[in-house]
């Protein structure tokens, strides 16, 4: 932490600003995280949660943004009446698509330092889904997170990746490259021993990118490997109906306990060929120890470790055939223990909340935000 704060920022308040809508998935994981930053380095910390979605039309959601910024709403008057009331000196926004809040908090409290973190870099990963001929649509998402950009003080977010993409757009990189991370969790659960028949692990939730992935993975990677697969996620059963009929698939759901269904796997797989951001479940599986077998957009943002002693990088059918096959057989087991062990010191020192702490206390040490 920085001196020049005398360790700590126990004098000042901060408001961490998120939309409440969303409760799953690796957002959710990254808002906690980002909560736990505001409470480590100040002592007087507000959270308050806002929820955006108003349609599920997402022309009609980013209309009510952009009106929003110029024809105050009550909801957002009421966010402004309640900063007032709390005069905070930061307020770290979680999620760059929500510019009309950032262009009213400048507007109507300007000393505010404010902070957004971006999740990904929103037009472009727009772009993989809205259709080419839906400008409109695009247009709004541009223009939301331009204008996160223009009214902050500083962005941070995930990637380098997005750190280029968002300067390639809005002409400013991210201040602060923070990856993914969360509390260690795992202790000694990720000390196990190899199953008698290979076990593949893959947990996300019912999402388009890791929809498409495994759908893939079903049709051109399972029938010609070794071993067996558990998909385990939120909303993941919905996917019997798409690749059911394979004995050695099994999916489940949401589970209460995830660390059990990482104790049981010997690697965990994740072909998944499109998205922006970071995979947070590379970094769970990290934690609890596991190789992965993965694509280069499953390893996007873990370049402070070797990738290649965590696991193996497949982008294609016959690389992970051949590496699952590989590790199928009994005399190629123990090589797993070393990735595994790897793979566990990597989050620890990278991954890990303790070393988030480090990257933002060195951060705030050369920050221009005021003491």
């Amino acid at each position: 932490m920085p001196n020049k704060c005398k360790g700590i920022y126990s004098h000042m308040r901060a408001v961490h600003l998120y939309d409440s809508s969303s409760e799953v998935g690796g957002g959710v994981v990254i808002r906690n995280r980002n909560t736990k930053i505001c409470h480590s380095f100040f002592k007087d910390v507000q959270c308050l949660g806002y929820t955006f979605k108003t349609s599920k039309y997402l022309l009609v959601r980013k209309w009510d943004r952009i009106r929003k910024v110029y024809f105050k709403s009550k909801k957002y008057a009421d966010i402004i009446n309640r900063l007032k009331e709390i005069s905070p000196d930061l307020i770290l926004i979680n999620g760059s698509d929500t510019n009309s809040i950032q262009h009213l908090l400048k507007k109507e409290l300007p000393n505010i330092y404010v902070i957004t973190f971006f999740h990904n870099c929103e037009y472009e990963y727009h772009k993989m889904f809205l259709p080419a001929y839906d400008i409109i649509r695009r247009y709004f998402v541009y223009k939301e997170e331009h204008l996160s950009v223009t009214y902050s003080d500083e962005i941070w977010g995930l990637t380098e990746r997005d750190s280029q993409c968002v300067n390639k757009l809005y002409g400013k990189p991210f201040d602060l490259v923070l990856p993914t991370s969360f509390e260690d969790i795992a202790d000694n659960a990720w000390q196990t021993v190899p199953n008698e028949e290979l076990t593949l692990l893959f947990v996300g939730t019912y999402f388009l990118p890791n929809i498409n992935g495994l759908i893939w993975f079903a049709k051109y990677i399972m029938p010609y490997v070794q071993a067996r697969l558990f998909i385990v996620g939120a909303g993941m059963e919905e996917l019997n109906a798409l690749i059911g009929g394979n004995d050695r698939i099994h999916i489940r759901g949401r589970v209460d306990n995830l660390e059990e269904w990482y104790k049981k796997a010997d690697i965990v797989v994740s072909p998944i060929f499109e998205g922006s951001g970071m995979k947070t479940k590379t970094a769970e599986a990290l934690m609890y120890g596991k190789p992965i077998l993965g694509t280069n957009e499953a390893f996007v943002g873990y370049e402070r470790m070797d990738i290649e002693k965590a696991g193996v990088l497949c982008n294609n059918a016959e690389e992970f055939i051949q590496w699952i096959n590989h590790f199928s057989k009994k005399e190629n087991r123990a090589t797993l223990q070393q990735y595994s062990t790897y793979a566990r010191t990597a989050f620890l020192e990278h991954y890990s909340f303790d070393a988030t702490k480090q990257i933002v206390g060195k951060h705030f040490e050369n920050s221009v935000f005021p003491c």
